[in-house]
């Protein structure tokens, strides 16, 4: 403090989760990065929830050091709260630091580091599969904490943090993710709009099925229509007349 006396760690200690730090964590290009997915709760009970197609790969705007602390050298990877580097404008700074799947993958291939697969396939057979399997364990884990009350629906941002093995962990779940144009680059200012056109479309299901349960045929029904209307989101988990369907396993040998 000001008057040079120390205090005890577990001063400063508050109830939570401590998690191992990652180390070596995935490096695009020298700079350390993790990643961003959206998941739709549309309804619990019946549950909807669903996977959106365009995650990406949040990446520092500094190399990564492992000896170095300071978020704003390398440390953290949330460009929008970060000193972004001298030189470029900011909307250059964010291209470089919001990458797409497919960009993520070709620097991955350009750094040989797929072992000769193509970009897209590795996405497709390999990364995706693993990414959709733990946002579904997640889910599953917290599934019983949500209201099963009429009204329930949300998207929340998962925060997945990557090693240099490509295994993926849990970092955090947002309630509210930020999906406006401030701090995103042009690709993500995109996405942002597709998602939310896409999110209004799919709610507007939701609350026929709730106002007029007569006419648009019930629960039974509302989940058959969400199914019909998603386009970029793929189902997580769908309550169907046998239970639920939770529809990401991990392949045989593959691991989180």
């Amino acid at each position: 403090d000001i008057k040079g006396k120390g205090k005890p760690l577990t001063d400063f200690l508050v109830p939570g989760i401590l998690q191992r730090y990652l180390d070596p964590p995935l490096l695009l290009a020298g700079h350390k990065a993790d990643l961003r997915c959206y998941i739709l709760v549309a309804n619990v009970k019946p549950l909807a929830a669903f996977f959106y197609k365009d995650w990406f790969a949040r990446r520092s705007p500094q190399p990564y050091s492992p000896r170095e602390t300071d978020p704003d050298k390398g440390a953290l990877t949330a460009a929008a709260h970060l000193k972004l580097p001298g030189g470029q404008s900011v909307d250059e700074a964010l291209h470089d630091a919001q990458l797409s799947p497919e960009r993520m993958a070709a620097i991955l291939h350009n750094e040989d580091r797929l072992g000769g697969v193509a970009p897209a396939r590795w996405l497709r057979d390999t990364f995706i599969p693993r990414l959709k399997h733990l946002t579904s364990r997640t889910l599953q884990a917290v599934i019983d904490g949500f209201s099963p009350k009429a009204g329930y629906y949300s998207v929340y941002g998962l925060d997945v943090l990557v090693d240099a093995e490509f295994n993926v962990y849990f970092s955090e779940m947002n309630f509210s993710p930020q999906l406006s144009d401030s701090g995103a680059s042009e690709w993500k200012r995109d996405v942002n709009h597709q998602l939310v056109n896409e999110l209004a479309d799919l709610e507007e299901a939701v609350l026929q099925a709730r106002a007029f349960p007569g006419q648009s045929g019930g629960e039974e029904k509302m989940i058959q229509e969400l199914r019909d209307r998603a386009e970029d989101f793929s189902p997580l988990a769908l309550e169907e007349p046998e239970g639920i369907r939770w529809y990401h396993e991990l392949q045989e040998g593959d691991r989180l």
